[in-house]
């Protein structure tokens, strides 16, 4: 499986985001959380759906939505 990637609204939302899930790395352009690939992907990226739906139940994210890592 490849990395995943989730965009992200503002640098603060990017390290709450970051901050919940080990091996994630920000990027700047576009602003966006990138998670390495994992030998267990489906549980990996239930890890990431269940961090970003917490950020979003929480307010701590405004939005955020899953975006291919070739996009611009």
């Amino acid at each position: 499986m490849a990395e995943i990637s989730v965009r992200v609204g503002s640098r603060a939302e990017a390290e709450w985001l970051w901050s919940r899930l080990l091996g994630a790395r920000i990027l700047d352009r576009p602003l966006r959380v990138v998670v390495e690939a994992h030998p267990a992907p489906d549980a990996r990226l239930a890890e990431v759906r269940e961090a970003v739906e917490r950020g979003l139940g929480q307010r701590m994210l405004d939005r955020a939505w899953f975006e291919p890592l070739n996009a611009a």
